[in-house]
C-alpha cells in the first residue's frame, strides 16, 4: 500500500488474529495477520470504494459493501468470490447472523432488508407499517439472541424489529440533548 491509499473500512476476525481493510483508492480488500503485520491476501473485484467489511462468525467468509452497488461474499481461504448481490444501492451497514445463513442491510434510502446468504433471496423488509426511519440508516445489527434487528438512523432514533415478523417492537428517540424517550410501538 502506498502512503496515498485510504483505508475506509476495517474489521477484526472473531478470534482476534486477523483484520480486514477496505480501501477507497484501489477498491480492494486486504486481509492482514495481526501478530506479524503481514498481508495475507487481497480480494479484488469491486469497481468503486469499499465502505464496509465484516467477517462471518465462523471465520470462513467475509462480506463487503461497495459504492459500486454490490454486496459481495468472499471465501477467506481462497480469496475467491462466492456470491455477488447486485443492484443493492446506498448500503451503509450490514451484519451477518451468527449461523452465517442471513445478513441484514441498512441503507441511506431508509430501507432495512434481511437476506439469505446462500441464494440472495430477500426474506423480509422491515417497514413497521409505516414506522420506518425518517432519515437514512446509519447502522444495523442483530441482538445477541438474534430475535431482533436493531437499526439506528440519522433521524436520532434507534428501532428494534422482530426478526420473525418484521414488526417494529420499540423505538428509542432523542427528543432533546441528553434526554431519552422510550416509546413502545
Amino acid at each position: 500500500m502506498s502512503n496515498t491509499d485510504f483505508n475506509y473500512a476495517t474489521s477484526f476476525s472473531f478470534d482476534g488474529m486477523q483484520v480486514i481493510s477496505g480501501n477507497m483508492n484501489d477498491n480492494v480488500i486486504r486481509l492482514w495477520d495481526i501478530n506479524t503485520g503481514r498481508l495475507i491476501r487481497i480480494f479484488s473485484g469491486h469497481t468503486a470504494w469499499v465502505s464496509q467489511v465484516i467477517f462471518s462468525r465462523d471465520g470462513r467468509n467475509l462480506v463487503s459493501v461497495s459504492s459500486d452497488n454490490t454486496i459481495r461474499l468472499w471465501d477467506i481461504t481462497t480469496g475467491s468470490l462466492i456470491r455477488s448481490f447486485n443492484n443493492i444501492s446506498d448500503i451503509n451497514s450490514i451484519a451477518i447472523s451468527r449461523d452465517g445463513k442471513q445478513f441484514v442491510s441498512g441503507a441511506r434510502n431508509n430501507s432495512i432488508k434481511l437476506r439469505e446468504i446462500a441464494s440472495g433471496r430477500e426474506i423480509r423488509s422491515f417497514s413497521g407499517q409505516g414506522h420506518i426511519h425518517s432519515s437514512g440508516i446509519s447502522f444495523v445489527c442483530f441482538s445477541p439472541n438474534e430475535r431482533y434487528i436493531v437499526s439506528s438512523s440519522w433521524d436520532s432514533t434507534i428501532k428494534f424489529w422482530d426478526v420473525d415478523t418484521g414488526r417494529l417492537v420499540r423505538t428509542i428517540g432523542i427528543e432533546q440533548e441528553n434526554e431519552w424517550n422510550w416509546a413502545r410501538e
